[in-house]
């Protein structure tokens, strides 16, 4: 298959273990169905930096909400710890395309490691028509930012809009 739907905040977090399982995406689209909320459970990110796990794909939200996005170094029990790096929706991308897409809400926070609300890491990517709004994005050694932490390479960032949201 090459298209892919995301119906709930469980396949919203099948989707996180199949791209931290090694699972790329590359040449595959991902769309959200449905506005998801993840209601503040500590949300594991999609793909991991430090374990140079990226999704490769197209994210498309399809103008839907993802709110109450939750993260911190310090609760979640997946290997982040101090010294690590890549907290948001997505830990890491890579030639990768996240488009049509709100997220509302979100609070994320960590001791070295990269933030942000959509991308903590990203290569070659393209940001377009994203949304952030209400967000708390904080690091206490390193970079956050409201849609990406750290960009090397091509980036490419198309009508997106932040509002209301601190990056501290």
């Amino acid at each position: 298959e090459t298209t892919f739907s995301l119906s709930s905040a469980e396949a919203l977090a099948g989707f996180a273990e199949l791209v931290d399982e090694g699972n790329t995406f590359e040449g595959k689209t991902v769309k959200l169905e449905c506005d998801v909320d993840l209601a503040n459970v500590l949300f594991d990110p999609i793909g991991s930096y430090r374990f140079e796990k990226s999704f490769m794909g197209t994210f498309d939200g399809q103008g839907h909400t993802i709110s109450n996005l939750s993260q911190n170094t310090w609760a979640l029990n997946n290997g982040y710890s101090y010294n690590d790096c890549g907290l948001g929706l997505f830990g890491a991308v890579e030639e990768a395309t996240i488009k049509n897409l709100t997220v509302d809400g979100a609070e994320v926070s960590g001791e070295s490691a990269l933030s942000s609300t959509i991308v903590a890491v990203a290569h070659n990517t393209t940001f377009e028509n994203i949304n952030v709004k209400n967000a708390k994005v904080a690091d206490y050694q390193y970079y956050a930012g409201g849609i990406m932490g750290w960009g090397s390479g091509n980036i490419t960032v198309i009508g997106c809009n932040i509002d209301e949201t601190t990056a501290i």
